[in-house]
Parts: C-alpha cells; sequence; structure tokens
C-alpha cells in the first residue's frame, strides 16, 4: 500500500511516495517526484530504498538495511 503526500506548485504537483510492499522483490522505498496537471511524471527527483546488491555466484540480490541508495 502506497502512502502519497503532495504539495501543489501552479500547475505542477511535488509528490513524495512510500511504497512499502515489504517483499523479497521489492523493499521499501520513497519515491519523490514532479507530476503535471495531466498527472503525467515529469521529473523524478529522488528514489531512497535500501541498498541492494548482486551476489555474482548466486545471481541473486540481497539487500542490506545498513545502506542506503
Amino acid at each position: 500500500m502506497a502512502k502519497k503526500l503532495e504539495i501543489q506548485l501552479g500547475e505542477y504537483k511535488i509528490v513524495a511516495e512510500v511504497n512499502d510492499l515489504d517483499t523479497p522483490d521489492i523493499p521499501p522505498e520513497l519515491n519523490v517526484y514532479l507530476v503535471d496537471k495531466h498527472g503525467c511524471i515529469t521529473q523524478d527527483i529522488c528514489l531512497v530504498r535500501p541498498h541492494h546488491s548482486l551476489n555474482r555466484e548466486t545471481m541473486q540480490w540481497t539487500t542490506r538495511n545498513d545502506f542506503v541508495d
């Protein structure tokens, strides 16, 4: 379930959205982006999430909660 904060700036909105679908494939993350008056994302500002790294021996992704991307 995503939670959003929207701030109206004239014809644009800054949206901060928390995705908390804590699954092995989708860890929790924060997206911040700019939306135009038609609802289209015009600019990604940032994405904050736990650090992911690829184990080349097993070809599996691992998540490290002590680092943030």
